[in-house]
């Protein structure tokens, strides 16, 4: 999936539904660990474009990441909320947190913190890097946050949403949004090589 060609089926899709999924599926594990997961999911966050199966995914190892690393008795705050232009999922857990010098490399394939710990929980690195790959062709990010080892930590995907999704309410940040995207963008130049005319026109 990191190293070969995706093709998204791009949609109209409820993240909120997305999440609500994700989190029926983890539930048994959760209550099993005694691991308690509290939501904060928006209904006016609104529908970004993409692929349901793909952003199920996006949650999924976001959700079981949060819980492998979360301790018997410990937490998960699930948020879902619109942030001008964007849809901002956030997870928060009470977990085992991250090293400063480790986060640069969080994302990385393959990479762990702390191999005795992965080992016992299971796992071999992928999942964040799934999540990374997965919301940058979604155009959006992801970002990590932590205090330190021992101290918990915070995930939190941003995902844009198309203009043509855009309720009225947010249409002025949106446009103010836009002004600044383009301002950063002068003087960019874009090279395109195709050997095909056709192609290269549309782009």
């Amino acid at each position: 999936m990191i190293s070969g060609q995706l093709a998204l089926d791009l949609r109209p899709v409820e993240l909120g539904s997305v999440v609500q999924t994700s989190l029926e599926a983890v539930m048994p594990a959760a209550r099993a660990k005694s691991v308690t997961i509290h939501t904060s999911l928006s209904p006016s966050a609104g529908p970004i474009l993409g692929d349901a199966l793909r952003l199920q995914q996006v949650v999924w190892n976001l959700l079981s990441n949060a819980l492998k690393f979360t301790d018997a008795g410990g937490g998960v705050e699930v948020r879902l909320a619109r942030q001008g232009v964007e849809v901002v999922l956030q997870l928060r857990d009470s977990g085992r947190g991250i090293a400063p010098s480790f986060l640069p490399r969080l994302f990385d394939r393959f990479t762990q913190q702390d191999a005795s710990s992965t080992r016992e929980a299971g796992g071999m690195g992928l999942g964040l890097s799934i999540v990374k790959h997965l919301a940058e062709l979604h155009g959006g990010r992801v970002v990590a946050h932590s205090e330190g080892s021992g101290k918990g930590a915070t995930f939190e995907v941003f995902f844009p949403v198309p203009a043509m999704l855009v309720p009225p309410e947010f249409a002025e940040t949106s446009l103010n949004a836009l002004h600044d995207q383009i301002s950063q963008l002068v003087g960019v130049k874009i090279l395109v090589v195709d050997d095909e005319q056709d192609a290269r026109e549309s782009v």
